[in-house]
């Protein structure tokens, strides 16, 4: 590396993958050069480490279910295949690898008939690590708003096959079903890709009655990243 003294050299514009960067060795005790390449790829060979050592981590991620109206109507919940309960773009977020903690409150309501319950699971291409992976989740489904329901249902799941449903809720026939899912956990994402919270019917509930799955204002779905498996802070 030149010699150069830096607060006398004109500013950056494109940053390339030749340039070099001094960087200090504890080992040696010396001031060594490195890529942007090179940085690139060790960051990507070891998230866990970096994070812990630099704080190099993503922010909070949320969606937040803000209108509640028929115009939200979810219509792929109408049915007996998973569906992703958001529907902003897509409902699905894209994650890197790495290890997240996360939380989420569905809230439906179903004018639909036929017998069903609810079960909770997640789509998307990313793939999960069975070291790292669980999740706890309840559920109610009552049949008059803003009136606690009885009978609820919890289930959990550990594993890295994330799209195994976890029914929680008892089945319903009601035409004024209120549903109601809270579930929290932890994730580690081995191959990065996206995630995308999901909602499963055991029978399509529209099949008799009158149709219509109803997304109402307030659910959310938020994760966020931790720096690795295991411990961070002051335990002993």
């Amino acid at each position: 590396m030149s010699e150069y003294t830096i607060h006398n050299e004109a500013d950056i514009v494109t940053v390339n993958s030749t340039d070099e960067m001094p960087i200090y060795q504890a080992s040696s005790g010396r001031l060594k050069k490195a890529t942007p390449a090179e940085i690139a790829t060790y960051l990507a060979a070891t998230p866990g480490a970096v994070a812990a050592t630099a704080a190099m981590l993503d922010a909070e991620q949320y969606i937040i279910q803000a209108a509640d109206s028929s115009a939200d109507s979810n219509a792929g919940l109408d049915s007996a295949s998973a569906a992703a309960v958001f529907t902003t773009n897509n409902g699905a977020i894209t994650l890197g690898i790495g290890t997240y903690f996360f939380e989420g409150n569905y809230y439906l309501t179903n004018t639909g008939t036929t017998s069903h319950t609810w079960a909770v699971l997640f789509g998307g291409t990313a793939v999960a690590n069975a070291a790292g992976t669980a999740y706890q989740a309840f559920g109610n489904s009552g049949t008059t708003a803003n009136t606690p329901a009885t009978g609820g249902l919890s289930g959990f799941f550990t594993g890295a096959t994330i799209t195994t449903a976890v029914v929680v809720t008892a089945a319903s026939t009601s035409a004024t079903e209120q549903v109601a899912v809270q579930l929290t956990g932890t994730l580690s994402i081995g191959t990065a890709g996206t995630l995308i919270p999901q909602m499963k019917a055991s029978a399509r509930p529209g099949a008799t009655g009158t149709p219509g799955v109803v997304h109402k204002a307030g659910s959310f779905f938020r994760i966020w990243q931790v720096p690795t498996l295991g411990t961070q802070g002051n335990w002993s």
